[in-house]
């Protein structure tokens, strides 16, 4: 039986939230990768609610070491005393992480601080951000896990899964559009930042790579270029959250196809969705994936 179609069954009719559909502690266990992932290192960003926290909580037994980062420190350290207590399993290092993506500023002082505690990143997710109006449960990131079942992927993660949604119009302490600043530039500046660190930790054996989260509500809005601040057409929350999530897919499918200063190809895989197309036949440089939920 295949990855895909050992869950085929239990998708023909979901029910809703504790349904038989897998979670991705489901399939982390099933697909035997408990212990398989020791001394690889993930970044993921937005771990004090929501999916950021299903995510940390489902690869900690996967033996990795786990960054976290929170906006409140104190919510973030109760989550991270949360996923140690609820863990049987030997795991890696679990480490948070202040990281406020509405200031360019934090964002800088954030990849200086992951460089001074690991001189390797493995997988960077781009998953937070201020979510309104939409609760998460573990079963939503059954693709992010997925990805770990891939075959013949070996994984060196920064996972970008942080957001903010159809919030009311305001600005970032650099003078952006909140939700464009937010889920786009901040994150953007944090894979800037730990590039470097990405291509330096890929082995012939085990590539590097970048989830960015992004959401079907990209299809409210392209990204303005002549309008970024929406202050032209006029600002309205799910306009600009399109434009930020819209913003999310092309920084995956760009730095698929964007050659590094060596000339060679960062990455030769994309993935939307639970879709794996296949760009290339070896892997050499970072893996770049972009996950629409």
């Amino acid at each position: 039986m295949s990855n895909a179609s050992r869950y085929t069954e239990v998708h023909a009719s979901p029910s809703g939230p504790g349904d038989s559909r897998p979670t991705a502690a489901d399939i982390v266990r099933d697909e035997g990768m408990t212990g398989k992932l020791v001394g690889k290192v993930f970044l993921i960003t937005g771990c004090s609610a929501g999916i950021g926290i299903e995510t940390a909580r489902a690869l900690l037994p996967t033996g990795a070491d786990l960054y976290l980062t929170a906006r409140d420190m104190q919510k973030g350290e109760k989550v991270v005393q949360d996923i140690l207590a609820s863990s049987s399993d030997s795991h890696g290092k679990l480490e948070l992480l202040h990281l406020e993506l509405d200031s360019l500023q934090s964002v800088r002082e954030c990849a200086n601080s992951f460089l001074k505690k690991s001189t390797t990143l493995n997988v960077l997710i781009n998953n937070a951000g201020i979510t309104m109006l939409v609760k998460f449960r573990s079963y939503h990131y059954v693709p992010c896990s997925a990805l770990l079942t891939l075959p013949a992927m070996h994984l060196h993660r920064l996972h970008i899964n942080t957001g903010v949604m159809a919030t009311p119009e305001g600005q970032t302490k650099d003078g952006f559009e909140t939700q464009f600043g937010t889920n786009h530039l901040g994150h953007f500046l944090l894979f800037e930042l730990l590039k470097k660190t990405l291509l330096a930790s890929v082995t012939s054996a085990f590539c590097s790579r970048v989830i960015s989260l992004s959401s079907s509500g990209h299809k409210s809005s392209p990204i303005l270029f002549d309008d970024l601040n929406l202050k032209k057409g006029g600002y309205t929350p799910f306009k600009a959250y399109g434009q930020s999530k819209t913003a999310n897919i092309y920084l995956a499918n760009e730095l698929t196809l964007l050659r590094d200063t060596a000339q060679e190809w960062y990455g030769q895989w994309l993935l939307h969705a639970i879709t794996k197309q296949q760009l290339g036949s070896t892997f050499k440089e970072i893996v770049y994936l972009n996950v629409i939920v």
